[in-house]
């Protein structure tokens, strides 16, 4: 048997590591104690990350949104309010990291999902960090 919270800390370790090699900056895992998004992230950068290793999310669901990917995004578009941040939910699908933000970066890059009352944008976590001058230059980070 999986221990739940050993495998979303292991996640969240990994997506700490892949981010600061990316951005440039250190980022941290928020103590469990510690409310809020599931890193400190650096002040140049716009998003609060929420991180997500679950199996019940499939591929499938962001073609044909289901109660789970509903879940995820809310959980990180209102902790992502509260910490005045730009909401990133990085999730692992059938093997594949995704990330979800509400930046639309190219007309021909990642899915568009309508959730509830917005558009989201679905891409790989890897097609994501290619857009790094697009997000800084959006968000007029240094």
């Amino acid at each position: 048997m999986v221990n739940s919270k050993a495998k979303g800390g292991a996640a969240e370790r990994l997506i700490a590591k892949i981010l600061a090699d990316w951005w440039g900056e250190p980022f941290a895992r928020r103590p469990n104690r510690q409310k809020g998004s599931d890193h400190i992230v650096p002040k140049s950068f716009p998003f609060a990350v929420e991180v997500k290793d679950d199996k019940k999310l499939k591929v499938r669901h962001f073609f044909n949104p289901t109660n789970v990917i509903r879940e995820f995004w809310e959980q990180a578009r209102s902790q992502a309010e509260r910490e005045h941040k730009q909401p990133l939910l990085i999730c692992k699908a059938e093997g594949t990291w995704f990330a979800v933000s509400d930046l639309q970066m190219s007309r021909i890059d990642g899915l568009e999902l309508r959730l509830d009352d917005q558009f989201v944008y679905v891409r790989t976590l890897l097609d994501f960090q290619r857009h790094k001058e697009v997000i800084q230059r959006t968000y007029k980070c240094k």
